[in-house]
């Protein structure tokens, strides 16, 4: 208990010189322990916030793209994203859209968390080929909230893109796909179905363990 004690009362400590430190990196040095407090990792895109009825739309545009992808009704899609409202333990759920200079989405995403805490995401969306740029945006935007870092699933659509992004790989669960129909498993195996977070059960208060 005095542990504790001990660490809460350095906490405001740690985090003063943690952001001396990152005023004094350079844009251009992105470190595993930390992000310039002048890096500009969103380029020429925009994010914005938006609700959840906004990103419901979002949602099916943005995934019209896998060959293999949920059929939610209106009624099922905003029963999800409304469960994934519910503040969890990493903090509040944030809805976004990141927009070319074009005004065109190109992305969204969600994810939970607030500052001086190890946020979680729940969706990451991208069209084709603006992977990496989404992606960016959302370690940017985080950032900019205080979230010190980010954890959560992937599949293999966004794999290549998160490579070189400081982004580290633990295998601690896996999604097992089954089906008689080869083609329905080679579509997975090329990137082009889509499943965990709003697909699978993450979105459920049950899966955060946060049940009142």
């Amino acid at each position: 208990m005095s542990r504790i004690s001990a660490a809460r009362f350095l906490r405001p400590v740690a985090r003063k010189t943690d952001d001396i430190l990152l005023r004094r990196m350079r844009a251009d040095d992105l470190r595993w322990s930390g992000i310039p407090a002048s890096w500009n990792g969103q380029g020429s895109f925009k994010t914005s916030d938006v609700s959840v009825e906004e990103f419901a739309d979002l949602f099916v545009r943005l995934t019209a793209r896998y060959a293999l992808r949920p059929d939610f009704s209106g009624e099922q899609l905003a029963y999800i994203l409304q469960d994934a409202t519910h503040r969890r333990q990493e903090g509040e759920a944030v809805f976004c859209k990141v927009e070319a200079r074009t005004g065109a989405v190109i992305g969204a995403f969600v994810y939970h968390g607030n500052a001086g805490r190890i946020g979680r995401v729940l969706r990451i969306l991208s069209i084709p080929g603006q992977e990496r740029q989404v992606i960016d945006c959302l370690i940017a935007h985080a950032a900019e909230r205080g979230v010190v870092a980010l954890r959560g699933r992937t599949q293999p659509a966004l794999l290549e893109a998160m490579l070189g992004r400081r982004i580290s790989f633990t295998h601690i669960a896996s999604s097992v796909i089954h089906a008689k129909d080869p083609e329905i498993l080679q579509a997975f195996q090329n990137g082009d179905g889509f499943f965990n977070g709003l697909a699978g059960e993450h979105w459920s208060r049950l899966a955060a363990g946060d049940i009142d």
